[in-house]
């Protein structure tokens, strides 16, 4: 049937070829507008894409060949900063700026501040030098703070 065609009394705007089989409601379901799923559909896929995206990435990271190289200076910063926070009053509230690092023998001297609160929680900022050696079980250092 072609566009505009009419059935039993009906014209339908659709094309419907219908089936001598067919019941009236066959014929009804057959002319009623399809539901459109596109927004389900667009749905389905952009979550489909959003986990093999995640999955790829997990997958990247763990196979990876190589990790990121390590700085040679992190285990000596860190235990400059544990000698230096050993003579503060409230160590917890240290915040350190490493100014710069230099190797020195078989370590390396450190030059930096912190800001840390004193006996009165009034937050001062402190000048700090630090010589570090690296051991068999890992860094010793001796930090001399400034006299403010």
């Amino acid at each position: 049937m072609t566009p505009g065609a009419t059935l039993r009394g009906m014209t339908y705007p659709g094309s419907y070829e219908p089936r001598e089989s067919w019941s009236p409601a066959q014929e009804i379901h057959a002319l009623a507008p399809k539901k459109r799923r596109t927004g389900l559909i667009v749905a389905l896929v952009l979550a489909g894409a959003l986990v093999l995206a995640g999955a790829a990435t997990a997958l990247a990271l763990t196979l990876r060949p190589g990790r990121a190289p390590v700085d040679p200076t992190t285990g000596a910063v860190a235990a400059c900063e544990e000698a230096v926070k050993g003579q503060l009053k409230a160590p917890a509230t240290a915040r350190f700026t490493i100014g710069r690092v230099s190797e020195a023998g078989n370590g390396y001297f450190i030059i930096g501040s912190v800001d840390s609160e004193n006996s009165f929680s009034a937050l001062v900022r402190s000048g700090f030098s630090c010589s570090t050696d690296r051991t068999a079980t890992g860094w010793t250092a001796t930090a001399t703070m400034d006299q403010n």
